[in-house]
């Protein structure tokens, strides 16, 4: 039994939640079985340290018996003080720690943290703040795929008005699915085998290094609000997420390829309109700068400059109190791309996002649907979720993947394709059932 003052303390100054949650899925091709049984631990705390300084901490746990979205090996890029691996199926990880003081018009936040730039759904435009987790390629949540960096964040309101900077002395690449998961880029497994060649050498990844100043990555956001509408301009100087394969001759027909994080400055913006039962979104970066690979032998470098837009408009509906829609068109360009870039000059993705509710928002059916015009390629995600009560809820759904392999999302949907050591890609359609209970501490 805890003190009275301790007690009391508790409850005015510390404001805790946590949840448990179990998470299977089982493939619906071969090979038919349980690609994943994960069970979560997070734990959320806020300490109130005064009237305008609080401390939040984010930490979780997950154990995977099945385990297939790993390889035997963890790489994860990180000190041990925010990421722990033990074995082949238990992680532990501190999501955030930050510290927040609020005074007047300033919002300063310093730690380990997520920002949020972008609006779109199932796809990232300007929301590249943060790498991304691609161990279940793009199906996780938005905010479970976010790595959270080490830095800072300062928001300042002033009328209509607000400007947001951020700067991050912390470095972490995106975490693609490991070869030989269920998840790997197709793109993974051709360059695997790729390297095998006596022809080829691989160098070490070189990365920015964490703490240097002239590494730092930093940006702002200046966004107006209106009656009706708010809009944004975005210039964020950063890293590839992704590193780049620089090439150079060693020797006769020899190659050393040297993967190098490379900098790009983002320009972009956002704006909402907001009129009866619509709002009109949009949301778009240009890229300086970008590094492609060239498939041209005779290259210096094997690499490529270009600019690079991706843009997204979209149409929110609220048909009526119990269902509400989204479309979008997303498109990618690479200006003036040359034969020997292998990406495509234009790539375009229209998607649609249903959700209703019915029995007194306890049932929330969903469908989420992504068409990649290029390739004639689909993703398709339904699922329906049932909240017994506040704090129990249950939601069982599926991921179905249409068309070539040559895709995005084609990459899991072709034919079954062993490569080597048991690899395995295509065919990736699941069925999932996902179990979550919340509580407060």
């Amino acid at each position: 039994m805890l003190p009275s003052w301790v007690h009391q303390l508790w409850q005015e100054r510390i404001d805790g939640v946590a949840f448990i949650k179990n998470e299977t899925a089982f493939r619906l091709y071969s090979p038919r079985q349980f690609s994943k049984a994960q069970n979560w631990l997070e734990i959320d705390v806020d300490i109130e340290l005064s009237d305008w300084m609080t401390l939040t901490s984010i930490g979780r746990a997950l154990i995977d018996p099945a385990n297939h979205l790993e390889s035997n090996t963890h790489d994860f890029g990180a000190g041990p003080i925010d990421r722990w691996a033990s074995g082949d199926f238990f992680q532990a990880e501190l999501r955030e720690l930050y510290l927040e003081i609020v005074q007047g018009d300033f919002d300063l936040r310093v730690g380990r943290q997520q920002v949020v730039w972008g609006e779109s759904l199932g796809l990232r435009i300007l929301d590249v703040i943060n790498p991304q987790d691609f161990r279940e390629f793009i199906l996780d949540d938005f905010i479970d795929a976010r790595i959270p960096l080490w830095g800072t964040r300062l928001d300042y309101t002033f009328g209509d008005w607000v400007f947001e900077g951020v700067w991050f002395l912390d470095f972490e690449d995106n975490r693609p699915a490991d070869l030989g998961s269920e998840w790997q880029f197709r793109e993974s497994g051709q360059l695997d085998l790729f390297l095998q060649s006596p022809a080829i050498q691989l160098a070490k990844t070189k990365k920015p290094r964490d703490g240097r100043l002239s590494d730092s990555e930093v940006g702002f956001r200046v966004t107006r609000f209106m009656r009706n509408m708010d809009v944004s301009l975005n210039y964020f100087y950063a890293w590839s997420d992704f590193p780049v394969g620089f090439r150079r001759t060693i020797g006769g027909n020899r190659f050393l390829v040297e993967p190098r994080h490379t900098r790009f400055h983002l320009l972009g913006g956002t704006f909402n309109y907001a009129f009866d039962v619509f709002v009109i979104r949009g949301e778009g970066g240009l890229k300086l700068g970008q590094h492609f690979v060239s498939t041209d032998l005779r290259d210096a470098d094997g690499i490529r400059q270009r600019e690079f837009l991706s843009y997204v408009l979209g149409l929110d509906w609220t048909v009526n109190d119990n269902l509400m829609a989204n479309f979008q068109f997303f498109q990618n360009v690479i200006f003036n791309k040359p034969s020997d870039i292998p990406d495509e000059a234009v790539n375009n993705i229209v998607s649609v996002f249903l959700r209703a509710d019915f029995i007194n928002e306890t049932l929330f059916p969903e469908l989420i649907a992504l068409y990649g015009i290029n390739f004639g390629e689909l993703l398709i995600r339904p699922q329906i979720e049932y909240q017994l009560t506040d704090y129990l809820s249950v939601t069982l759904g599926a991921d179905f993947f249409i068309g070539p392999r040559s895709g995005f999302f084609g990459q899991y949907a072709a034919p079954a394709r062993r490569l080597r050591r048991g690899y395995f890609t295509g065919r990736n359609g699941r069925v999932f059932l996902e179990v979550k209970r919340s509580f407060s501490l």
